[in-house]
């Protein structure tokens, strides 16, 4: 009796520990490109990224959030993407949109507001609070990335 007792216990603790707090996992089929880009770009040992993270398009209120979860000593993170946005949304702001909300969750980079910007009026970090433009992306892209990964 005592070690069914012990076994229903050693199940239910192991059972928790694989607990997944995201409301989804993996990468929204419409996002995957985007995704990839962003880790292709990744340059640690290698390349690569954590596990147990998310991207998927809702109806949030947001443009972009990056959502952090601690279950049993291992964080998950997910961001959401707002569906009317993406839907309208050009593919290099889309883009630069990943990227932001990657640099949040993966890199644990915080928004980076000043007024700096490059000759053209584009801003100078893709870490700004506001959305990088198409036309800021694509005149700036090599900067961006080299900037969201610190090789500047």
């Amino acid at each position: 009796m005592n070690r069914i007792f012990l076994l229903g216990i050693i199940l239910s603790v192991t059972g928790c520990a694989t607990h997944d707090p995201r409301p989804f996992s993996g990468v929204d089929p419409a996002l995957i490109s985007y995704v990839r880009y962003w880790e292709d770009r990744a340059d640690w040992n290698g390349g690569g990224v954590r596990a147990g993270y998310g991207f998927g398009i809702t109806k949030g209120t947001s443009i972009g959030y990056c959502h952090y979860r601690s279950s049993y000593g291992k964080t998950y993170w997910w961001v959401t993407i707002k569906k009317s946005w993406w839907d309208t949304a050009e593919e290099s702001t889309r883009l630069s949109l990943v990227g932001h909300e990657f640099g949040h969750c993966e890199l644990s980079r915080g928004h980076k507001d000043s007024d700096s910007e490059f000759s053209d009026g584009c801003p100078d970090s893709l870490m700004r609070a506001s959305v990088v433009s198409s036309r800021c992306f694509d005149a700036h892209e090599d900067y961006y990335v080299d900037e969201l990964f610190g090789r500047l």
